[in-house]
């Protein structure tokens, strides 16, 4: 059977970077659980608001265009001596899935924007299922030409072994294959808006919520194995090889987050975080002042997303309360789509996002050649916010310190909301055969527990969106913090470390986690040795904050 090749391609865009947030300014200290993206700030967000990806004069593009580039190129392809013509059809249906992906960026734009619209949404929704289908007619177009045999080396880049056959069987037609397709997006979209029905439907208790999204995890976990479970993600370490570290993370660096919140609570002004936290009228405009004393590069993405208006702001309730990036490939760019909860975590927020878009110029990759790296896509958002601690007394005044430990705390949190959710989703996965919805709210449950959270199943938006993405935020975390460990002796060198991290394709299928760090300069982060004397570095800086 088929995997879904694509389930998360546009999702990981999207939602690699996105949340479903929390707003107020009263949050608990560990409340990341629904996205580690929050939100951001402006006076003029109204009129940001108003302005629409839309108004882009975005190109759009018809599956039925697409359905005839693909049915040309196949035509061509029976000609001998054709591979000229051939690579230019080529770079038609790439360019048209890059349109396509880039109308789908725009429309999820509109639509979060004003998240209760019904047409809004029946439009995403349409350019979504164009999306998913058109990949897979590419998909079709690339695999058949590729078993000629003149044309094998032409078509080499762009086809998968493993889906060779699917696409190649006598019995697969164009028009059966879009009919799978449509139905493979039905599913998948069908599933998703059960949990969220679930998810807010104020009629149910907790207890009730959970065992209904759990029967509708056991439906979406079904096309999965643990073999391929990392392989959506272009992974180089395994489920078992991060489970390994539980008992290290939760011996170590538990105790460590303990101590940066307790120091933080200690400050006197911790309560002005929430109570009166640093606002700004525009974030960018901050971002730009500190760019410009860190480097030229982050400078320069900086005066960019200011002067090509390349972000969103948004606010309220009728809007999607998360934060995300995603790209806009045939401009090259992306595009930063903010929520601003007028919390302290707008500009961390802001940051975040910034370190995503500041990336996203060093990767040319086309949409469907695109990898899922979003361990270091993370890294990436992450480790601008650790540059960025250099500047907190410029930005947040009186509230520097607490801001700098909330940080702190706050990745440490990452890590270990990330390892617990990642230990959860591949022990489900292992007692697939076995499992009833009682029993994976009681794994859940119990491991949940083991690192020290009361949460309930149903709040964590990304097990159901994607499986296997959630570790992420751990490993990524971990590699952050060592950019922020260098930091506090050689500045300039951690400024070296994040910009090599930076300029890494993440939507390369050549680009993985534990081979990116090596090549940029990092620690290797998935092992005990590196998170105890994290763990301890930590530690000892909490502590220097009860110095008399």
């Amino acid at each position: 059977m088929k995997k879904y090749r694509i389930l998360s391609l546009f999702l990981t865009a999207l939602m690699s970077i996105s949340a479903s947030g929390c707003s107020g300014s009263d949050r608990p200290l560990s409340d990341r659980w629904l996205g580690q993206d929050s939100s951001e700030e402006a006076s003029d967000s109204e009129n940001k608001k108003d302005r629409k990806a839309s108004d882009n004069d975005a190109e759009t593009i018809d599956l039925d265009t697409i359905r005839n580039h693909v049915l040309m190129t196949l035509e061509d392809a029976e000609k001998p001596g054709n591979a000229e013509k051939l690579s230019e059809d080529i770079d038609t249906l790439l360019n048209d899935l890059d349109t396509v992906s880039q109308a789908l960026t725009n429309i999820t734009i509109d639509y979060y924007s004003d998240w209760y619209d019904e047409e809004l949404e029946a439009e995403y929704d349409s350019c979504y299922e164009t999306f998913y289908v058109s990949y897979e007619l590419l998909g079709y177009a690339f695999h058949n030409c590729y078993k000629i045999e003149e044309y094998s080396e032409l078509f080499a880049p762009y086809i998968e072994s493993d889906y060779l056959e699917y696409y190649t069987d006598s019995y697969m037609s164009l028009n059966r294959l879009e009919g799978y397709a449509k139905v493979d997006y039905a599913v998948m979209d069908e599933n998703l808006d059960k949990y969220y029905d679930i998810a807010n439907d104020t009629k149910l208790n907790d207890e009730k919520k959970n065992l209904e999204a759990a029967e509708v995890y056991l439906d979406i976990l079904s096309i999965y194995d643990t073999e391929t479970f990392y392989d959506t993600f272009n992974r180089d370490f395994s489920p078992e090889e991060a489970i390994k570290l539980r008992e290290c993370i939760i011996s170590e660096l538990v105790p460590a987050a303990e101590k940066l919140g307790n120091a933080f609570y200690d400050l006197p002004d911790s309560d002005d975080v929430y109570d009166d936290p640093v606002l700004y009228d525009d974030m960018f405009e901050v971002i730009l002042q500190c760019a410009k004393e860190i480097s030229p590069e982050i400078t320069e993405s900086a005066e960019r997303i200011i002067e090509d208006e390349l972000y969103f702001i948004n606010e309220g309730d009728d809007c999607y309360n998360g934060s995300f990036t995603t790209d806009l490939p045939l401009d090259n760019s992306s595009v930063v789509y903010l929520y601003t909860a007028d919390d302290y975590y707008d500009l961390v927020t802001a940051i975040h996002e910034f370190g995503h878009f500041h990336a996203s110029f060093y990767d040319e990759t086309p949409t469907y050649l695109m990898a899922n790296n979003i361990d270091i896509a993370e890294i990436q958002s992450q480790g601008m916010e650790m540059i960025f601690m250099e500047h907190y007394d410029e930005i947040y005044g009186e509230q520097a310190d607490e801001m700098r430990l909330l940080k702190l705390y706050d990745m440490l949190d990452s890590v270990t909301s990330g390892f617990a959710v990642g230990e959860f989703e591949y022990t489900v996965l292992k007692n697939y055969d076995t499992m009833t919805p009682e029993l994976v709210v009681e794994c859940f449950d119990s491991i949940m527990d083991k690192y020290g959270y009361d949460i309930d199943f149903y709040y964590i938006s990304h097990i159901f969106e994607q499986p296997g993405y959630y570790i992420s935020y751990g490993v990524s975390a971990l590699a952050a913090l060592n950019i922020w460990d260098v930091s506090t002796s050689d500045y300039d060198n951690a400024v070296e470390l994040y910009s090599n991290i930076a300029e890494i394709p993440i939507n390369s299928s050549e680009s993985q986690f534990k081979s990116a760090l090596k090549q940029c300069g990092f620690s290797d982060v998935l092992n005990e040795e590196y998170i105890k004397a994290l763990a301890d570095k930590l530690s000892v800086y909490a502590e220097s904050f009860n110095t008399p």
